[in-house]
């Protein structure tokens, strides 16, 4: 038969045959265990970018009547006549 082998790529001149197969089997396998690794530390560095919680709310004792005036205004409480006659009254 003339032409290419039909084992030619798995023959003896290619590093013992189907042994170099199998090794770039695990060379590959090797590669993207090694990938995944860095991307799961990379990703497990910065977990509050993954995690983003609001920040907690102060103490209500230790905000000013003033602070705790625009809150009440911000969440519709109260209205703008009323916020605009207790701030005139805080000061």
């Amino acid at each position: 038969m003339r032409g290419v082998p039909q084992h030619y790529f798995f023959g003896p001149r290619v590093f013992f045959g189907g042994i170099s197969f199998l090794l770039l089997l695990f060379i590959l396998g090797l590669l993207v265990y090694l990938v995944v690794l860095v991307r799961s530390d990379r990703d497990r560095a910065r977990p509050a970018a993954r995690q983003a919680d609001p920040p907690p709310a102060p103490s209500p004792a230790l905000l000013t009547a003033t602070e705790v005036l625009k809150m009440r205004y911000a969440r519709g409480e109260i209205g703008r006549e009323e916020y605009e006659t207790i701030r005139r009254d805080l000061g």
